[in-house]
């Protein structure tokens, strides 16, 4: 009896003495395993203190403030606090383990600790084996800074962002390994390398068409026009994929349909896949279209204009009842003519600086549209001022003299246009350099026009040049220099 006495008080020191648990461990996966409640009950325990171990690099006070976990705070263990203070640890990326364990002192008290591995952080990286205009162009786009944690989650982004290069590029074989090097410092470092084998491009084999009733699958080919099938007699054509490409392709597609009237095409699917057809491995499209009605204009209409008549501006705008309605011309017949020919340039030329026109186009009987446009003319408006800036070597009165807008008179796009092209023609400007910034005062219809000149380089320049001219002569040596822009005064 004495003896079985024993051993109940044994068991009793045992279980109410210091009892080390380890309640929570999380690998880098993310899954948390949780003692078994039936096996140890959750209790109610007051928090005495809080310690963290095994940080490098990252702060105590953040990992704190994370858990959630504060001294003088009640928590049941096993219980959700703890669970959830290793939930939100992981989430911050920092750590590749989390571990929670605790040591009850006194009666219901309880201290914390919380054990972390740190992950990594980068000391530097390095590319190895693409050609140097990638590396460069990956250096720019990775996302990959010093001293940041190297994660699982870093990694594949960086990996994604290599693939998705090559993969724009044409190569669809792309093969990258990491290594990683600790530095051997007390600060967690490592060193990235990544070693990429791009692979050969793959060359687009074939470019078909499904939902197209109207043009031949070779009619859309040729207008798809950025990337063309390989075949032996294509020598200088471009055969390789590149996102770019193709979506530049995609919209010179929609492009075509719409300019032949049919307003409604979208390509409900496309399949960009690689293959080996025929023993030719190879890039193959397939791309769904839905044409839609091919459009015809019904009726044209014109509503607010008092300068021009309905049939002036019909017979300016060059599209008659009946004809297939055509988006790019119709478009830059209101405001994109480079001859000038459209109902922008009209109006402005004399004068109508804050002309407005908005067209309301409306399907009709399935197939036919009537096109309304609402005309706001508004004033006349004047020059106030003409200024330029950008001239550092050309005289002020060279620039003056070749701008046809002058102060007082009637604003006209055309004589803003000529100015542009004059000054051009000078030689001293770059041409695709000069921009007039307009800077309109709607209330008391006027506007300043100001000229951005951008100089070329070079304009002036020294000759040299020799010969011998016999013995009576000698030596002849000629220098000259040509100041292509100067001014006496």
């Amino acid at each position: 009896m004495l003896r079985i006495k024993h051993i109940f008080v044994f068991l009793f020191i045992a279980l109410s003495g210091t009892l080390i648990i380890q309640d929570l461990k999380a690998q880098d996966t993310g899954r948390i395993q949780i003692q078994d409640p039936t096996q140890n009950p959750s209790r109610e325990y007051e928090i005495r203190e809080v310690t963290v171990t095994g940080l490098v690099t990252g702060r105590e006070a953040h990992i704190l403030a994370s858990s959630g976990l504060r001294a003088g705070n009640t928590i049941e263990i096993p219980g959700e606090a703890i669970s959830n203070a290793v939930r939100q640890l992981y989430r911050i990326g920092l750590f590749s383990d989390v571990q929670i364990l605790h040591e009850r002192v006194g009666g219901n008290g309880v201290n914390i600790e919380i054990r972390v591995q740190e992950q990594p952080r980068l000391h530097r990286y390095e590319i190895e084996g693409p050609r140097r205009s990638h590396r460069r162009d990956l250096r720019e786009k990775l996302n990959l800074i010093s001293g940041f944690a190297f994660t699982n989650t870093v990694k594949e982004q960086a990996l994604s962002t290599i693939r998705r290069y090559y993969r724009d590029r044409g190569y669809w074989d792309t093969q990258i390994s990491i290594s990683e090097e600790l530095t051997g410092d007390e600060r967690n470092r490592v060193i990235v390398t990544f070693e990429i084998d791009p692979g050969e491009r793959i060359k687009v084999r074939d470019i078909s068409f499904t939902g197209n009733e109207e043009f031949t699958d070779r009619r859309l080919r040729k207008e798809f026009s950025t990337i063309k099938e390989d075949r032996w007699w294509r020598i200088f054509k471009r055969h390789v994929y590149t996102q770019d490409d193709y979506e530049e392709g995609i919209e010179n597609l929609l492009s075509y349909y719409r300019n032949n009237g049919f307003m409604d095409i979208r390509v409900v699917s496309d399949t960009v896949y690689v293959d080996d057809w025929r023993r030719k491995e190879g890039v193959y499209f397939n791309i769904r279209i839905e044409e839609g009605p091919q459009y015809r204009i019904r009726n044209i209409e014109w509503d607010g204009n008092t300068v021009y008549t309905d049939e002036q501006l019909t017979t300016f705008f060059d599209f008659q009842k009946g004809d297939i309605f055509d988006q790019g011309r119709f478009d830059d017949n209101i405001s994109g003519r480079r001859d000038e020919r459209d109902i922008l340039s009209l109006y402005q030329n004399i004068g109508y600086l804050f002309f407005d026109i908005y067209p309301d186009i409306q399907i009709v009987e399935g197939d036919s549209l009537d096109i309304t446009f609402e005309i706001v003319e508004d004033e006349i408006a004047t020059i106030r001022k003409v200024s330029f800036h950008g001239n550092t070597k050309t005289h002020d009165d060279v620039v003056r003299r070749t701008i046809r807008t002058r102060p007082g008179q009637t604003y006209s796009r055309s004589n803003i246009i000529r100015s542009i092209r004059e000054l051009g023609q000078l030689g001293y400007f770059n041409p695709e350099g000069i921009t007039p910034d307009l800077q309109p005062d709607r209330e008391n219809r006027t506007v300043d026009i100001i000229y951005g000149l951008d100089e070329t380089q070079g304009t002036d320049n020294f000759e040299f040049s020799g010969g011998f001219g016999g013995r009576q002569i000698g030596v002849i040596l000629a220098a000259r220099v040509n100041f292509n822009n100067f001014s006496v005064r």
